[in-house]
């Protein structure tokens, strides 16, 4: 089982996507809410705002124009719903996450989105690539770099005959966002489709692809769909698993 790089680097901090201290499933929905916040003088301070995206405890929001810090509880209202929820995370000024916030509930067990998080959980979207993005034919060298892996993952094959509680167990060697390469996992022909699901730290994600290539290193499997929830999820795990000259090189080809 893949182990959770515990030290932040400074690329990792500057990134566009938001580290969280935990893995938790986050969906990009936009939702209009209010929050209120108190100033220095204590006094209410209501702002329109939306979410960015959400997770079943928290949200990202944009648009709360007071000034909010770290630890400080405010008050989100969604129609005549409302929650207390503590800032976990405050987007830095002069940077594209200026007017950002992070929030979860305070209290513990609290869902703000279960419906939607619900919903998300059997939605998959497309991971698809700008003509731009694609490297020439030819050329061997990937738009995504890939990163060295050691995860669990069980693959239920699609479109055939089989149950879905028909499970076929390999160990990912190796990962980008666009696909993998699968060791273990036999009785799979090229052109084959198939569900992975990633065993990672405290949580799974769920990523829809096909037999690329089949070879004595394992399965070439490119991914087309990846469950909502799980984008940004997979896209953060990825880069805490980077070494610095994958994270470079990642940069480069962006």
């Amino acid at each position: 089982m893949a182990s959770v790089k515990k030290t932040r680097s400074k690329q990792e901090c500057n990134s566009q996507i938001p580290s969280p201290e935990r893995y938790d499933k986050r969906v990009q929905l936009a939702i209009p809410l209010r929050v209120m916040t108190l100033d220095a003088e204590k006094r209410p301070q209501l702002d329109m705002a939306c979410t960015l995206d959400i997770s079943l405890r928290g949200a990202r929001l944009y648009g709360v124009r007071s000034a909010a810090r770290v630890g400080e509880v405010v008050t989100v209202e969604r129609g005549r719903s409302k929650f207390a929820c503590r800032v976990i995370w405050v987007g830095s000024p002069d940077t594209p996450q200026e007017g950002q916030i992070g929030v979860e509930a305070v209290e513990v067990g609290k869902s703000f989105w279960e419906k939607e998080m619900r919903e998300a959980a059997e939605q998959f979207t497309s991971i698809s690539l700008d003509p731009m993005q694609r490297v020439p034919l030819g050329e061997r060298k990937r738009k995504f770099p890939r990163v060295a892996a050691d995860v669990q993952a069980r693959v239920v094959p699609q479109r055939t005959n089989e149950s879905d509680e028909t499970f076929r167990h390999g160990t990912v060697t190796n990962i980008s966002e666009t696909g993998c390469l699968l060791r273990g996992s036999v009785g799979l022909e090229i052109g084959a489709y198939v569900e992975v699901i990633l065993d990672l730290p405290n949580t799974d994600v769920a990523i829809r692809g096909r037999v690329k290539h089949s070879g004595q290193d394992g399965l070439g499997i490119e991914f087309r769909e990846i469950r909502k929830s799980d984008r940004q999820l997979l896209r953060y795990w990825l880069q805490q698993q980077a070494t610095p000259k994958e994270q470079e090189a990642a940069a480069g080809a962006s």
